[in-house]
């Protein structure tokens, strides 16, 4: 599994909103604010959402995929965006078990 990362920097627009609005939060600046894009390992078109929990208890949300044959995927997520740590065949799916679907 290869993780590809990207950093590049974009600044703030200038306000555009009526100094003078109490709504308004615009203020100007030079700030600038890095952007990092990470790659994932490729999700199959067949795999359906399972459940998320942090199931080996390191404070990040980990993933459950299920795979068409019942079995299930894990994507145990790391920090910083690091690609996850992927367990194939995590066991099987329990009878009569259903995902919320919204």
């Amino acid at each position: 599994m290869r993780q590809n990362s990207h950093s590049s920097w974009f600044g703030l627009p200038p306000p555009t909103a009526n100094p003078d609005d109490p709504n308004a939060s615009c203020t100007a600046t030079s700030t600038f604010i890095p952007l990092n894009v990470y790659g994932y390992p490729i999700i199959d078109t067949s795999w359906r959402f399972y459940a998320s929990g942090d199931f080996n208890g390191d404070g990040i949300t980990d993933i459950v995929w299920l795979k068409p044959n019942g079995t299930l995927l894990v994507w145990q997520m790391n920090a910083n965006g690091a690609s996850p740590t992927v367990i194939d065949n995590a066991g099987i799916a329990p009878a009569g078990y259903t995902v919320f679907q919204p």
